[in-house]
């Protein structure tokens, strides 16, 4: 029976947005490390870096054809790692990124239905501010400083 548990649980086909960032490199690692049998479908614009995935789709976080190469892989996870960083000169571009493209891929979760969805945030979600509590939690309110562009998007 555990190891009945332990199967339903693993990750067989797992789909990582942001696939050729720096967390998206480190996860796929991770997962070859620990799971080789998980196929990894890449979604990214930048090509995939030394260790890539099973598959790659080089498309656009905002993009229709996001939709249908989820769609074709049929992951049991996804993870969306895809957003912008770095304060861009054209910040309504940043945040169609950021903001819109986490909507779409929620759509497409919706559509898919996934076992597991994961969305990678940051801390700054919550922000840095004297009064919060050491340690911090997920039930904390997330207050992000309205200077930094990246975690406002996060907690839109």
């Amino acid at each position: 029976m555990v190891q009945e548990s332990a199967d339903a649980d693993r990750i067989r086909r797992l789909a990582i947005t942001g696939s050729s960032g720096y967390l998206g490199g480190r996860l796929i690692e991770h997962v070859r490390r620990r799971s080789p049998a998980t196929r990894i479908l890449g979604l990214d614009l930048r090509e995939p870096g030394p260790v890539a995935p099973d598959e790659f789709v080089r498309v656009d976080i905002l993009d229709e054809n996001l939709h249908e190469a989820v769609r074709a892989f049929a992951p049991d996870t996804i993870v969306h790692g895809a957003f912008v960083f770095q304060p861009m000169r054209d910040a309504r571009r940043m945040r169609r990124m950021n903001v819109e493209g986490a909507g779409n891929v929620l759509r497409i979760a919706a559509a898919v239905q996934p076992q597991r969805l994961l969305l990678v945030s940051s801390a700054t979600a919550y922000g840095a501010w004297p009064d919060n509590p050491v340690p911090m939690n997920e039930s904390q309110p997330l207050r992000a400083r309205p200077e930094l562009q990246y975690a406002a998007d996060k907690t839109e």
